[in-house]
This record gives structure tokens, sequence and C-alpha cells, in this order.
């Protein structure tokens, strides 16, 4: 019996726009790139460093912390906003800052403070947060509520994000996420596909739009989809996992032993084990 597919929901990635919301800050590095996370020396350095530095620079180093999905130390950025946020000096851009804290704070899990922070964002910014970071805090309030399971919320939220911001493909995602979710996949689909169009150089959307497709009865187009995102990330395990699966709702269970052994080599090896288990891929 195939096994259930896992979407690769993209759970830690930033608000796309921070980046560029925040290019005034001084020694921002510009662009998202992934980057390596530091040595507990280079955190204690870094540490260090935050208590002596301006306002500004404080904003820069909270930025690198967390400008992408790889967020190296989310807990050190924390702590440096929340000492912003307690001396009182003035940051430029103060709504920035108050953005970069609810992305660390939900990034570390802590999905009910992210709440709180973003009504708390809402409510003292009411019309004066730029368009843009507006858009940010109702996808990252969307984002701890799907994490809290409380869907329909989530989905309001994800919902204004997207009429602030409608290329928002991050939005595209997080909602999508939320129709699978709720069961919804056609919704699912719809949204992931969006993302594609938005982004088709990303390989979460393809994966996710394979599961959502896999989940309606459409295997080969499934494949397909997965196909690509391995096109675009060659050691994607969660792509060959799925893939595995969808194959063998084709039929194919050659090709399924194959992705199940691709995964396992990439770190993802329970496709693998619980196919021997039950009789299939063994040596």
């Amino acid at each position: 019996m195939p096994l259930p597919h896992v979407p690769c929901c993209r759970k830690n990635a930033p608000a796309v726009s921070l980046c560029a919301a925040l290019l005034a800050a001084p020694l921002l590095l510009t662009g998202c790139a992934p980057h390596a996370a530091p040595g507990a020396g280079q955190a204690q350095a870094q540490q260090s460093t935050a208590q002596q530095m301006t306002a500004g620079h404080a904003l820069a180093l909270a930025v690198h912390l967390l400008k992408d999905e790889n967020a190296s130390n989310p807990a050190l950025a924390l702590d440096i906003l929340s000492k912003l946020q307690d001396s009182g000096e003035p940051v430029a851009p103060s709504q920035a800052a108050g953005v970069l804290r609810l992305l660390a704070l939900r990034l570390l899990n802590r999905n009910e403070d992210a709440v709180a922070a973003a009504d708390a964002l809402l409510l003292a910014k009411a019309g004066a947060l730029p368009r843009e970071l507006e858009a940010d805090v109702f996808l990252e309030r969307g984002r701890a509520l799907t994490s809290l399971e409380r869907y329909g919320r989530a989905r309001e939220d994800l919902d204004q994000a997207l009429r602030i911001n409608p290329m928002s493909m991050d939005a595209y995602l997080a909602r999508g996420d939320v129709h699978f979710a709720m069961g919804e996949m056609e919704a699912a689909e719809d949204d992931y596909s969006r993302a594609i169009t938005l982004a088709p150089n990303e390989p979460l959307a393809w994966v996710n739009r394979g599961v959502a497709r896999d989940e309606q009865g459409h295997p080969a187009e499934a494949v397909a989809d997965y196909t690509e995102a391995l096109r675009l990330a060659p050691n994607m395990a969660t792509a060959y996992a799925n893939r595995g699966i969808s194959l063998s709702r084709l039929g194919d269970f050659a090709g399924m032993c194959r992705d199940y052994a691709a995964a396992c080599k990439r770190g993802d090896c329970t496709r693998l084990g619980e196919a021997k288990n039950v009789g299939f891929c063994l040596p």
C-alpha cells in the first residue's frame, strides 16, 4: 500500500520583502542567500558585539541572523531585538524591527507569542505600517496560526496578505499548506500553481503541487512535478520520497525503490525502511 505523502511545508522561511524593506539599515547584507550557521565561538562574539553596537548595527545583525530559511540564530536575533525595544533608542525603520521580532518568535516555535506580537503590531501601527511590512505581518501571523492548527484564522490572514501583496510567492505557498491541512486539495493545487507562476525556480512549490495532485488521484502529473523539483534541487530527499510514492501508484515498483534509495542516500530512509518491512526494495 502506498504511504502517505509528506508536503514540504516552508515553515521557517521569512517574509521575502523583509530584505528589501531593511536596505536602509547600516551594514545590512543585501540579498537572501543561504549562509552557514555560526559556531559557538562566532555566536558568542556576535553576542558580545551586539551589546556594544548602535541601533542600526544591531538591526543589521538581526537581519543577518534571520534572512533565510536556514536562519542561523533566531534566539540571538530575538535577544538583540528585545534589547533594542527595551532601550527606547530610536530605530529606523522601527516597524521593520517589530516584524523581525515577530519572525524570530515564529522561527523559535513560540507561535502564541508570535500571534500576540502580530496583534500588537497591527493595533499599534494601524494605518502606519508600510504596505509590504503589513503584508509580512499577516503572512507571519498566518504561518503561526497554521502551526497552532487554527486554520480558519490562518486562511483569513493569508488572504489579507495576498490582497495587500498579490505577488507574494510565500503567501501562496503558506495558504496552499492551509488548504492541504483542511483537505481542500484542489484549492491547495491552485495556490501552489500560483506560487510556481511567480517563482518557477522554487522547488518547494513543485513538490507541494505534486503532493496535492497525487492526493487527487493524478500520480503521473505528480511525478512530473517532483521531477521538475529534482531538476532544480537534485539533492532534495522529500522530492525523491514523494516521487517514489507516486511511482508505486503507477505500478512502477522498481522506480519506487530507486527513488526511496535516493532519498535514503540523502538522509531520509523512512520510506525505504518501511518498504523493506513489507517485502519491497530488498537486495
